[in-house]
């Protein structure tokens, strides 16, 4: 007998996947990103990092369009 999309999915009721686990995943992901994104353009400058994560912090301490 031929697999089906569904029985090739496997048998059984669906678990959920435990929130560690998902997050150990983004952030598997999110490393893999960043690895691919500094092999094609290049490694990130510290600074630059400080810089953008300083002004998302104060985005979102005050209201939107402050300046």
């Amino acid at each position: 007998m031929a697999a089906t999309p569904d029985s090739a999915l496997g048998e059984g009721p669906v678990r959920p996947v435990p929130v560690p686990l998902q997050r150990q995943l983004e952030q598997d992901r999110l490393r893999e990103l960043i690895e691919n994104a500094e092999t094609e353009h290049g490694p990130v400058e510290q600074a630059a990092v400080e810089a953008k994560r300083a002004l998302l912090r104060d985005d979102a301490a005050g209201p939107v369009g402050a300046f």
